[in-house]
């Protein structure tokens, strides 16, 4: 395998939720952090990449979101079991390196993710491996 792209983006994970049909129109609700999220997730991504998986070329991610830790939270527990959902999480990355590390998410043929809480002292962001 090739690496195509490996990054580290600053800043708070913001999960991408599902079309919602209101009144028999679909919604696309898109809030301005999440396109920001999304916007600084593409930057990142196309500073570093090295070159585009071509349709058709299978592509693997490997990605770990670094949550903010709650106060309430003992220093035992490191894997937030609340939200954001991590499949939300996962969408709004791979929404985010389509047209820049591959064509279509649909390439996607393998999914390493996880969510944790950051260290002391460590930001909140997502580290992300792309690979072809």
């Amino acid at each position: 395998m090739t690496t195509i792209a490996s990054f580290d983006v600053l800043g708070v994970p913001k999960p991408q939720g599902s079309m919602r049909a209101f009144n028999n129109r679909v919604v696309h609700a898109k809030p301005k952090a999440l396109m920001d999220w999304r916007g600084d997730i593409a930057k990142a991504a196309a500073d570093c990449v090295t070159e585009k998986a071509e349709r058709g070329t299978p592509v693997w991610i490997h990605a770990t979101f670094r949550l903010e830790r709650p106060k309430a939270a003992p220093k035992r527990v490191i894997r937030p079991t609340t939200k954001p959902d991590l499949d939300k999480l996962v969408r709004s990355l791979l929404d985010a390196l389509t047209g820049i590390c591959f064509a279509d998410d649909s390439q996607v043929v393998s999914l390493n993710v996880g969510k944790r809480f950051a260290a002391a002292e460590e930001p909140c962001g997502v580290f992300v491996e792309v690979l072809r």
